[in-house]
């Protein structure tokens, strides 16, 4: 049975963008709420729940609300409507030194931080070997907080949160600080936290950790919620809207350079640039496949319909796992394959021949087209022309052939002894 932790009910906010004493003074007695002529909406009916043992990732581009939203539900802010409903303790990671006096030290910012969670003196006392030992800052700890840096105010904060055992846990892209080994020990740690209960919510820029983490998605869009639900559906939804505002933008430099403007609509349909005609997956004798064993080779074919003229177009895709993380990706680009100039009109077959290591289960594939590259330890594109979402899935099977191992994908390994 499911225990509802988070029950975020159509919370709004609204922040005034000219506000005199009075109006400010009727908004906090009586609920005056300011019209949208003079206000910036952070966020607009937001509502989701978070269960008992559940993690939540939150995406959106800068500026979408993901921090305002925790803020509120960590209590830091009111909502200008909607009702936020908690159960038990909650704990987070909001701003670096935020709930840290800069003037106390480590430990005594420990004894501080715990007091607020209901510890007392002599249940501080206790924990205070595990939190230091997490935080690994060694004698800083007996040191002002004023004088860390920002990844050790982060060890610090974390090593607290991990060992009160909140019944949620709000982390804001704090981690991005960390070093990755830290990165490695709280996601660890996160996830002995979840196993024992803890519901947590999780913002952060990286697909990696939502998809390593989370098993499900809420995705934010200039304050609006776009998405709640599944992990796989959520990142790949995600990822095509980073796509389209990837284009939006090339195409908004490219009519202001050229001052001329765009027709209204034509900036996200990714149908009046190209269209997945077809795609096979093949064995390496070219026969129709859906299942095969791991460690056999794959061929994915592509049959891309190009509707405009491209001077470096190139096709890519991604195979994705049944919950969602990308297990491998790679474009014709990076492989230093050039097709050359497309016409309108035009149809082309993109062939990938894949000796697969794959770990038995069934995948789906994700292809992207896009024109011009350049840069080869980073890779980009001039334009992004399709993000697709194949409907087709296949399974591998496992190969007594093969080693076992670790990971999505095997990594040929030579190992002696001597």
């Amino acid at each position: 049975m499911e225990i509802k932790l988070l029950t975020v009910s159509s919370i709004s906010k609204f922040f005034p963008l000219k506000r005199n004493f009075l109006q400010h003074l009727f908004r906090l007695i009586i609920g005056y709420q300011p019209n949208s002529c003079s206000s910036f909406t952070a966020l607009d009916d937001v509502s989701f729940t978070v269960n008992r043992g559940e993690s939540v990732g939150i995406l959106g581009l800068n500026g979408s609300g993901k921090s305002t939203l925790l803020q509120i539900i960590a209590g830091t802010m009111i909502p200008s409507s909607g009702k936020i409903e908690i159960e038990g303790k909650i704990a987070s990671i909001l701003e670096l030194g935020s709930g840290f006096n800069q003037d106390f030290t480590g430990i005594e910012n420990i004894y501080l931080n715990a007091s607020l969670y209901g510890f007392s003196t002599k249940e501080t006392e206790k924990i205070l070997p595990e939190i230091a030992n997490f935080s690994d800052i060694g004698d800083y700890i007996n040191q002002p907080v004023r004088t860390y840096s920002s990844g050790m105010v982060v060890r610090l904060a974390y090593g607290i949160l991990a060992n009160v055992h909140p019944e949620l846990l709000l982390v804001d892209e704090a981690l991005a600080v960390g070093d990755f080994l830290f990165q490695q020990k709280c996601i660890n740690s996160m996830r002995k936290l979840q196993q024992s209960g803890t519901g947590i919510l999780f913002v952060s820029h990286s697909l990696d950790l939502i998809s390593e983490f989370c098993e499900k998605v809420l995705i934010l869009d200039n304050g609006k919620q776009y998405f709640y639900g599944n992990l796989k559906e959520g990142i790949f939804l995600y990822e095509k809207k980073l796509l389209e505002e990837k284009e939006n933008m090339s195409q908004d430099l490219t009519s202001r350079n050229s001052q001329k403007k765009s027709l209204p609509g034509s900036k996200s349909n990714i149908n009046s640039l190209v269209e997945l005609i077809e795609f096979d997956i093949c064995d390496n004798k070219g026969n129709l496949v859906c299942l095969i064993q791991s460690g056999n080779f794959l061929i994915f074919k592509f049959t891309i319909l190009f509707k405009k003229k491209f001077a470096d177009p190139h096709c890519g895709f991604k195979i994705v796992d049944d919950s969602g993380k990308v297990c491998f990706g790679i474009n014709t680009y990076s492989l230093k394959y050039f097709c050359g100039e497309v016409l309108p009109s035009e149809k082309t077959t993109f062939e990938f021949k894949l000796n697969q290591k794959l770990q038995p289960g069934k995948y789906s594939v994700n292809v992207g087209i896009a024109d011009g590259g350049y840069g080869y330890k980073s890779v980009n594109f001039k334009n992004s022309l399709g993000f697709i979402q194949t409907n087709t899935v296949f399974e591998i099977v496992s190969n007594e052939n093969c080693s076992s191992w670790t990971g999505p994908v095997l990594i040929e390994t030579n190992v002696i002894s001597y």
